[in-house]
């Protein structure tokens, strides 16, 4: 095992050793441009994970509190009651 394989698996794989080894260091343009679309996948998928978080919240922001048919009280997802 070379030098290069015992480095990318002390990093946990190539993308975490692409993601956290400079530029300069990786001396490689084929390294860098994967590096850039590793960083550009990780981007869509962190937008897309607070997109569906944000449309659930949004999608019933108040729940009826139960065992009032007429309640007098709200509660939020997060536990909060409103009056």
């Amino acid at each position: 095992m070379n030098l290069l394989s015992r480095t990318i698996d002390k990093y946990g794989g190539l993308d975490e050793y692409l993601l956290r080894t400079s530029d300069e260091k990786l001396a490689s343009d084929v390294g860098s441009q994967l590096k850039e679309q590793i960083k550009e996948a990780l981007t869509e998928q962190r937008s897309q994970h607070r997109r569906r978080s944000h449309a659930q919240k949004v999608s019933n922001p108040l729940l009826l509190v139960e065992g009032d048919n007429m309640p007098s009280k709200w509660t939020k997802r997060d536990g909060l009651e409103y009056f």
